[in-house]
């Protein structure tokens, strides 16, 4: 009989390639997030434009706009929020289609197909949002979540049996809220219209494709257009009605409506270390609005009085005649020579004053008119929560127009800068013809100093740039 004398206990190797546990750090910094970012293909082009080596191509959102995510994957503007906050009625328009859609290919996102109408086609939110459910975009769960996350009245599978339905505006809303994303962060470049891809078999040119796929940022430091969203063209003076203030204001300061001569002005700590004391020859008109844009080619400040606003002075010491003037932007008073003021008393002349002002937006529909450029929307002060609006453009967090409601903020406003700078106006520029476009025209004396992100924008942008530390997740 064998006996047997060994025993062991072997150590078996399975893990000889090292992985005990799968990586799973796809990439450290994620300020740029990898993955196969793709613009929604029923985007409708928002402009097109001409390159002189690539011709025509067609864009659907700007650099540096503010960005969400479908329930698909796609990146959209984050704007289209607006409808699951503050859109106001079922019958709101939501997209429009136009010819240029129907020329590069874009989806109609009430269909799933290619846009079929070589000319403008206009969607109600409650036609969008019911074409959403009817495709499987977005499922009566999921809208039934969305309105009870965001305390909406309910989803009700029963009132959209068709897309001429009776859904309510809340109904809407969840739909819109269950299918895009909070903001993810800014779009990186200018995106082209989707083209297609032949390995995905939906490409629409079989020869020209200009984008494979787009990247958005979750953070960075940007500087914007600040946009002056409000004008008037109605600041009226009666000079025979409106009687100067008197010298009993101490601590008091100017309002909208009143007429300050020098001495009430001196009574101000902001005006006496201005300069002026009682025997300055100076008078105040305090304008209806604060926060006044400075007077611009693109943002005038002017009077419907002759002589009033004739020159423009950098500081009140340096008014000297009638027809000087200086303003005070911040606190809107216009400053003018006392003589001016006294020959509008002498012949009843009552002047009229229009300008331009920074105001945050009084209405959820106030706001850009257009969507290419980005831009700072209404009043910033340094520090300023960011929210977004409507055109997928910074605003103040929780502000009228923010279509986040504040409910999470995008970062702040870190400090605003007026042009031009650095002597840029003194720079002699190669062209200034008259009619000259404004993408013509290089940034130096054909462009006054201001350079081409003020002069390229089509809002009314006076001076002034908002410098942004954005934080999207």
């Amino acid at each position: 009989m064998a006996v047997t004398r060994f025993t062991a206990n072997y150590n078996t190797r399975s893990d000889v390639f090292d992985s005990i546990t799968p990586n799973v750090i796809r990439q450290r910094d994620i300020s740029a997030p990898e993955g196969e970012w793709k613009p929604a293909p029923w985007l409708p082009v928002q402009w097109t434009s001409s390159n002189l080596t690539a011709g025509e191509d067609a864009f659907v959102i700007s650099k540096g706009k503010v960005v969400a995510l479908s329930r698909q994957g796609h990146v959209v503007p984050a704007g289209y929020l607006f409808f699951g906050t503050l859109v106001a009625a079922t019958s709101d328009n939501c997209i429009t289609y136009t010819a240029d859609d129907y020329a590069w290919g874009v989806m109609d996102i009430t269909t799933g197909a290619r846009y079929a109408v070589n000319g403008t086609t206009s969607y109600t939110t409650t036609v969008v949002a019911a074409a959403l459910v009817e495709r499987g975009l977005v499922t009566e769960d999921e809208a039934t979540q969305a309105a009870a996350d965001a305390s909406l009245s309910g989803y009700s599978t029963t009132d959209m049996p068709t897309r001429a339905g009776t859904m309510t505006i809340d109904e809407n809303k969840a739909i819109f809220l269950a299918f895009i994303s909070k903001p993810v962060g800014i779009a990186a470049v200018d995106v082209y219209v989707w083209s297609g891809r032949p390995e995905d078999g939906d490409q629409w040119f079989t020869n020209y494709s200009k984008q494979h796929l787009i990247q958005f940022l979750t953070e960075a430091q940007m500087i914007v257009p600040h946009r002056a969203a409000d004008s008037t063209t109605s600041d009226v003076f009666d000079v025979s009605a409106v009687v100067p203030e008197t010298a009993d204001n101490a601590g008091d300061f100017p309002r909208a409506g009143e007429i300050w001569e020098a001495a009430e002005l001196a009574l101000t700590t902001r005006y006496s270390a201005l300069g002026v004391t009682s025997s300055s020859s100076v008078t105040a008109f305090c304008l209806a609005e604060d926060n006044v844009a400075a007077s611009t080619d693109r943002t005038l400040l002017e009077c419907d009085v002759d002589g009033v606003l004739t020159r423009a002075k950098s500081s009140i010491a340096l008014i000297s005649a009638e027809g000087d003037y200086f303003l005070d932007a911040e606190v809107g008073v216009i400053i003018v020579h006392s003589d001016t003021y006294a020959t509008l008393v002498a012949a009843n002349t009552d002047p009229t004053f229009s300008y331009y002002f920074y105001e945050e937006g009084s209405a959820v529909t106030d706001v850009a008119t257009a969507h290419r450029y980005v831009h700072f929307d209404g009043l910033a002060v340094p520090g300023d929560k960011l929210g977004v609006d409507k055109q997928s453009n910074f605003v103040k967090s929780n502000s009228t127009p923010d279509v986040l409601n504040g409910s999470n903020a995008l970062g702040c406003v870190l400090y605003l800068q007026s042009e031009p700078r650095t002597l840029l106006n003194k720079v002699k520029t190669a062209y200034n013809l008259s009619n000259m476009s404004a993408s013509g025209k290089m940034p130096g004396t054909a462009t006054k100093g201001f350079s081409d992100m003020i002069t390229l924008s089509q809002e009314d942008v006076a001076d002034r740039l908002a410098v942004l530390l954005v934080r999207a997740v």
